[in-house]
């Protein structure tokens, strides 16, 4: 049996459409002009080159504050060293130092915010986590639901939890980053009395506080993704993705960053506050199949109500609630999608859910480590071997072998995680075209592998996914490889025909979301059992 992509999933525990970071900074500027030596090949998170640590300040000593909770502080101090200490040179040590640079007041109603790097050094607190909540009954503070779970009997901050990435922020601020959505690359007109009330709304933040946090573009940051030649003296790039990497090191100054929806300092972007929401709009569910989601589990009204309209979704999907949201996710390319209840059209808008994740994305750990790049030896192979691991594992959904991961090690250490990544990114151009000619019955041009290779550099399998699985195109059966039994699944539409077959004794299936069209050219032989469906 045949059968294309295939989701698998993760769970995610709770939701919040509050206790967002509010972020202290000392000057309110943003950036300061800089100079910052990189390859051709740079990305950039966030980051403010004036408060960053300097080199004989990289060990930061941490003390706990406020509601003192043993067990607390030790899942906070293996959040951080399982995040930011595995793909940089920073030494954090928890040994609440009464000189501590970094001072964590653990409390409850003071939301979370942390003080930009070396400004941690001016203010004690320097950040707040409010995990507590005040209960007026008892009068006393309690550790709110799920911060810390039992798994194995051990008391844990879970890894996919909203706490686990709430100590993750937190601490990315301290370490010089600010918050991704400000972006100047964040290409979002806001509806900004949309965005200051729902703020408002959601978190009680003044008019001032969105715009600081929300509204204001940060003009000055380091680096721009660049995928082709420099001009040093404009800092624009042609565009060509011929030599995506290269070896040459040029000069970078004041050059915007990318902005990436994966970063762990982004805040959820909320589409239905932009002037026009339409634009990012993938699609609706029709109001109608409300009564599914009302009388059924979560997953099981979604896919039901998806199904009644003939949209695609995977029978596997995590699928999460909100107040006033659904959430589904997958783990491949980390696909995720969110659904808004709309209160004028009582429809579900479907949108891309960018960011609010859990853990570091590629650019972060990235920037970090050339930021802040490791002192001995033995932390940086290990970070190598770390990085190999995840790239073959993000593309190529394999374990490298000890040849591969020697060879690809070597050329991490001499090039970078970009130029690695992209590296392996070549590996998977046979199954890209195998993937391709499966899909359209012809051969990917070069554009298109050219263009995976670069997606799959940043772990973004869903573009490839998107790109593809529109519209299959069955025109002969050396597209597919199988035996008496060929099932397709998964795509919006299947054209069959050309001189596509089905043998006798042979079974196929096919389904899709929205239309299957039989060409003239297709043949079926007596004794053959060719099913076709569209999901209902």
């Amino acid at each position: 049996m045949w059968k294309f992509f295939l989701f698998v999933l993760f769970w995610s525990t709770t939701l919040f459409a509050q206790g967002l970071c509010g972020t202290i900074d000392s000057d309110g500027e943003g950036f300061t002009q800089q100079k910052h030596q990189e390859k051709t090949s740079g990305l950039s998170l966030i980051g403010d080159a004036s408060k960053l640590w300097p080199q004989d300040e990289r060990v930061l000593h941490v003390r706990f504050v406020g509601i003192r909770n043993t067990i607390l502080e030790q899942q906070i101090q293996k959040v951080v060293e399982n995040s930011w200490e595995k793909c940089c040179g920073i030494n954090f040590i928890f040994d609440n130092d009464k000189d501590a640079q970094i001072t964590v007041k653990i409390t409850y109603s003071e939301g979370y915010s942390s003080s930009i790097g070396t400004d941690s050094k001016l203010s004690k607190p320097s950040m707040r986590l409010s995990f507590y909540r005040y209960d007026k009954k008892s009068k006393k503070a309690i550790l709110k639901k799920g911060v810390l779970k039992k798994i194995n009997g051990e008391k844990v901050i879970r890894y996919d939890s909203y706490f686990y990435r709430k100590v993750v922020h937190e601490f990315g601020h301290a370490m010089g980053f600010k918050h991704e959505q400000q972006s100047p690359n964040l290409n979002i007109d806001w509806d900004e009395e949309k965005v200051i009330k729902y703020y408002k709304d959601t978190n009680s933040w003044d008019e001032n506080k969105t715009r600081r946090n929300v509204l204001k573009k940060l003009e000055d940051a380091t680096i721009r993704r660049v995928y082709g030649n420099i001009d040093e003296n404009s800092g624009t790039f042609d565009g060509v993705n011929r030599q995506p990497f290269q070896s040459e090191t040029v000069e970078i100054m004041n050059v915007t960053t990318a902005f990436d929806p994966h970063s762990v300092m982004c805040y959820e972007i909320h589409f239905p506050l932009a002037k026009n929401p339409n634009k990012h709009l993938l699609g609706v569910l029709n109001g109608k199949y409300q009564q599914d989601l009302e009388d059924n589990y979560i997953s099981t009204g979604i896919r039901n109500a998806f199904h009644k309209q003939k949209l695609a979704i995977d029978e596997e999907a995590s699928i999460l609630e909100s107040d006033d949201a659904f959430y589904i996710i997958t783990n491949i390319g980390d696909v995720r999608y969110t659904l808004i209840y709309n209160s004028e059209s009582e429809d579900f808008d479907i949108y891309p859910w960018w960011g609010d994740r859990y853990t570091l994305s590629t650019v972060d750990r990235y920037f970090a480590n050339r930021l802040y790049p490791y002192s001995r030896e033995s932390d940086n192979n290990r970070f190598i071997e770390r990085e190999v691991e995840r790239a073959f594992d993000e593309i190529l959904s394999r374990a490298p072998n000890n040849d591969e991961q020697k060879k690809f090690g070597k050329y991490m250490g001499k090039y970078g995680l970009l130029e690695m990544r992209y590296s392996v990114s070549e590996k998977a151009t046979t199954l890209l075209k195998k993937k391709y000619r499966s899909y359209h019955g012809s051969e990917a041009n070069d554009e298109f592998i050219e263009n995976s290779r670069q997606l799959l550099v940043e772990g973004e399998m869903d573009q490839i996914v998107k790109r593809l699985s529109t519209t299959m195109h069955l025109r002969s059966r050396d597209q597919i490889a199988f035996d008496k039994s060929l099932n397709v699944e998964g795509v919006k539409n299947i054209h069959i025909g050309d001189n596509f077959q089905a043998f006798a004794g042979e079974k196929m299936y096919f389904t899709a979301g929205r239309r299957i069209v039989l060409k003239s050219g297709f043949r079926a032989e007596v004794g053959s059992n060719v099913v076709v469906k569209i999901y209902k």
